[in-house]
C-alpha cells in the first residue's frame, strides 16, 4: 500500500488550485470546504499551518494567529487532557526550553514549585529526561497538583539546539544551555517563555501566539534567510532552514466549523488532513481510498 501511494501520488508543490481540488475531494466533493482551505492558506502563507476546530456559531469562521509547529509530541499519553483526540491542551502555559538532561527530581523542583504558586500549566521541552522524573511529573499531573506536559528529543545534534533557540525566542524565554551559560540549577522565572495556547498530540506540538519580542524574532528570521541564499548550502540544510523560517514567520490558520450538526464535526475532521502544503499526501488520501475500494470490489 505504501509503495502504491508513493508511485501514484502527484506533488502539490504549494499549488493552491491543486490543494483546492484535493481538499474538495477529501471532503466528499464539497467545493465549499475546498474554498475554505485555500482561503485560509492564502492568509497564513504557503509555509503556514492549518488546523480545524468547531464553534457554537452558525457560520464557519477562519481565524489566523501566529505560532509554530514542532514535529514531536508528548512523552507519555498520561499527559493527555482530551482523551477524544489524544491531545494535551494548555491555556496560557509557561514554556521551559533546555538541552540539559533532566536526571533527577531536585533538578526540576525549583521550576515545579514556581508553577505551583502561579497555578499556570507548564510545557517542558528538553533533550532528555530520565523515566523517574517523567513518572514523577505524570503522577503530580494526574493527581491535579500541577498541569504539565513533557516534549523531549526534538530533532538531533546542532539542529536540535537551533530549533530550541528558535522556540525560546518565539516564546520570550531563555534557552537553558551551556552556550548561554544558563542552567536549571540557576532557575529564574525570567527564563520561562509564554504562549496563549499549546496543543500537544502524539506526533506534534503546536504553540499558539508566543510572547517573544517581534524584533528578536525578525532578527532570527533574517539570519535564516541569509543562510538560505548561500549557494553552497546543502539540500539537507536548506530543508531544515526552510522549516525553521516557516515556524518563525508563518501563521497558523484555524478553520472553525459552524453549526450544531454532526456534519460540522465531520468537516473539522476532514480538514485535519490538510497540514503540510508542500507534501504529496493530499492526493494520496483519495488515491489510497480508491485503491482499497477496487481491491474490495475484486474480492466481492
Amino acid at each position: 500500500m505504501k509503495d502504491y501511494i508513493a508511485q501514484n501520488a502527484i506533488p502539490v508543490d504549494g499549488d493552491l488550485e491543486k490543494i483546492r481540488k484535493v481538499a474538495t475531494i477529501s471532503a466528499n466533493n464539497d467545493p465549499e470546504v475546498g474554498d475554505l482551505v485555500v482561503s485560509c492558506m492564502e492568509k497564513v502563507g504557503i509555509h503556514g499551518v492549518l488546523t480545524a476546530d468547531v464553534t457554537s456559531n452558525l457560520e464557519t469562521e477562519i481565524d489566523v494567529t501566529t505560532g509554530m509547529k514542532l514535529e514531536r509530541g508528548w512523552s507519555s499519553p498520561l499527559y493527555v487532557t482530551n482523551p477524544e483526540d489524544s491531545k494535551c491542551i494548555m491555556e496560557q502555559p509557561y514554556i521551559l526550553v533546555t538541552d540539559e538532561k533532566i536526571s533527577s527530581v531536585p533538578q526540576i523542583l525549583p521550576v515545579v514549585e514556581y508553577i505551583m504558586k502561579t497555578g499556570r500549566p507548564l510545557l517542558i521541552i528538553c533533550s532528555e529526561m530520565d523515566d523517574i522524573v517523567n513518572t514523577t511529573l505524570i503522577m503530580n499531573t494526574t493527581q491535579g497538583i500541577i498541569r504539565c506536559c513533557v516534549v523531549k528529543g526534538i530533532d538531533f545534534g546542532d539542529s536540535r539546539k537551533n530549533i530550541m533557540q528558535d522556540i525560546a525566542i518565539a516564546t520570550g524565554g531563555i534557552f537553558m544551555c551551556q552556550e548561554n551559560n544558563v542552567s536549571l540549577a540557576e532557575f529564574n522565572k525570567e527564563y520561562l517563555g509564554e504562549a496563549k495556547k499549546v496543543v500537544v498530540s502524539r506526533d506534534n506540538t503546536i504553540i499558539f501566539e508566543g510572547s517573544g519580542n517581534e524584533e528578536d524574532i525578525k532578527a532570527r528570521a533574517e539570519i535564516l534567510e541569509k543562510r538560505l541564499k548561500d549557494p553552497a548550502i546543502s539540500n539537507y540544510d536548506k530543508t531544515k532552514f526552510e522549516k525553521r523560517l516557516a515556524n518563525l514567520t508563518g501563521g497558523i490558520g484555524i478553520i472553525k466549523a459552524g453549526g450544531a450538526s454532526i456534519q460540522s464535526f465531520i468537516f473539522a475532521m476532514l480538514v485535519g488532513v490538510v497540514v503540510d502544503p508542500m507534501t504529496t499526501i493530499f492526493l494520496a488520501v483519495p488515491t489510497a481510498y480508491n485503491f482499497m475500494t477496487k481491491k474490495a470490489n475484486k474480492k466481492a
